[in-house]
């Protein structure tokens, strides 16, 4: 009977050492996959740190481009305006002359031929 008593005891002591064991296990797994995820998210989270700095890199490339292509065009738009205003002081240079030619053969007299070669 002791000896039953004490294989009993021995059975009870086994189940239990089996029991912390195995959650050891359980534990070990759990956190061996916890590491695995974590390492996971960081290599995700790695991988869209990139993506968005390359995209940074980009927005940054294309606002570079833009502002490049503005100031060709300002430039462009600064030279039209300089053109026509030149285009408006000759216009208005010219009208001026015509006036004053005008004015001038308005005074010559009747018997004096236009300086164009023209007939009175």
């Amino acid at each position: 009977r002791r000896r039953r008593e004490a294989l009993q005891v021995q059975l009870t002591q086994a189940k239990r050492e089996l029991n912390l064991l195995r959650e050891r296990e359980a534990e070990d797994r759990a956190s061996a996959e916890l590491e695995q995820r974590e390492t996971f998210y960081a290599a995700v989270e790695e991988q869209e740190v990139a993506s968005l700095q390359r995209q940074i890199a980009l927005r940054k490339e294309e606002k570079a481009q833009l502002e490049q292509e503005l100031r060709r065009r300002q430039v462009a738009q600064a030279r039209l305006q300089d053109g026509l205003a030149s285009q408006r002081a000759e216009s208005a240079r010219r009208r001026l002359e015509d006036a004053l030619w005008e004015r001038r053969l308005r005074s010559q007299s009747p018997d004096t031929p236009p300086r164009w070669g023209g007939t009175a």
